[in-house]
């Protein structure tokens, strides 16, 4: 190779690496500005038509402070109060239990109540039976209490 056509290879060399870097350079302001930057404009027109058609419509809504109040009347249901009697059922426990004080076990236990002991009933949530017990009122699972007649 003589030098000629070696110096000739270097001086494309250089030129073709300034080339990479300026497209590199380009790309990265293309980047930075952003795509926005380059939307054609006749979409950007598009929208700005809109925008201004949105704000029209905007100005010319007015209330007419002198138009009639329309009144509507609405129904309620009330709740009609009844007295129910509480009926006090007196049961007995078929084993020893715990007096909880809601309806889960999970929650804290009152008392426990030794087989045998006569509670009152004072109603029913689910497997669960409300009672008084020694003046305390908490739940106990109802399948360990049996109604006295």
């Amino acid at each position: 190779m003589s030098k000629k056509h070696r110096r000739d290879v270097i001086i494309a060399r250089i030129v073709f690496v300034i080339f990479l870097l300026v497209m590199g350079v380009l790309i990265w302001k293309l980047a930075a500005w952003g795509i926005e930057k380059f939307v054609p404009e006749e979409e950007s027109t598009q929208t700005q038509m809109e925008t201004e058609s949105e704000t029209e419509t905007q100005q010319y809504f007015v209330i007419d402070p002198n138009a009639p109040v329309i009144e509507t009347e609405v129904e309620t249901e009330t709740e009609i109060e009844t007295e129910t009697e509480v009926v006090e059922v007196k049961a007995k426990t078929t084993t020893g239990i715990r007096m909880r004080k809601e309806p889960n076990t999970d929650c804290d236990i009152l008392t426990v109540i030794g087989e045998g002991t006569e509670v009152t009933i004072l109603g029913e949530e689910g497997d669960w039976s409300q009672i008084t017990f020694n003046g305390l009122t908490g739940y106990v699972k109802t399948e360990y209490l049996k109604v006295v007649e």
